[in-house]
C-alpha cells in the first residue's frame, strides 16, 4: 500500500490518496496516518481510494473508526471509489448508505467544500430515535 497526503492548506479537507492493498497487514499504516493528522487538527478528510485493489475487514475498521472520530468531531469523512468491487463491498455491508462517496476527487472536493464546522455535527443513529419521534410516510387523501 502506498499512502500520500496533500493537508489543507487552507480550510480544505487533507486529501489522503491510497494505492494498493488495504489489509491486515498494512491498514494500520492508514490508520496511524489519519490519527496524526487529526491530532494536528485536521477534521475533514478525503480518501482517495481510486487505486485501492483489496479491503479487507481490518481496512473497512480503518474507514469506520475515521467516519465515527471525524463525525463526533464536528468533521467529515469523504471517499473517492471508482472500482466496481470496491463500490460492490460497500454495498454489501450497508457500508454505502454511512460513507459519503463520489466517483471522482473533483466531486468529493466539491462536496467538502460545502462542509462548515458549525454545520457538521454528530448525527443520531435512526435506532436511538424513538418510534414517536419518526416521521410517519406521507399518505395522500383519495377525492
Amino acid at each position: 500500500m502506498t499512502l500520500a497526503v496533500v493537508a489543507g492548506a487552507g480550510p480544505g479537507p487533507a486529501v489522503i490518496t491510497v494505492t494498493g492493498d488495504v489489509d491486515v497487514m498494512n491498514a494500520g499504516q492508514l490508520r496511524e496516518l489519519l490519527l496524526e493528522q487529526y491530532a494536528a487538527g485536521e477534521r475533514h478528510f478525503v480518501l482517495d481510494l481510486s487505486d485501492v485493489t483489496f479491503l479487507d475487514s481490518t481496512g473497512l475498521g480503518v474507514l469506520v473508526a475515521t467516519h465515527r472520530r471525524t463525525r463526533n468531531g464536528a468533521g467529515s469523512l469523504r471517499l473517492v471509489v471508482t472500482r466496481k468491487q470496491l463500490l460492490h463491498l460497500l454495498r454489501m455491508t450497508g457500508l454505502h448508505s454511512v460513507f459519503h462517496v463520489y466517483p471522482t476527487l473533483d466531486d468529493a472536493m466539491d462536496a467538502a467544500s460545502t462542509d462548515l464546522p458549525e454545520a457538521v455535527g454528530p448525527r443520531i443513529p435512526r435506532q436511538a430515535v424513538s418510534p414517536a419521534l419518526r416521521r410517519a410516510p406521507a399518505t395522500t387523501a383519495a377525492n
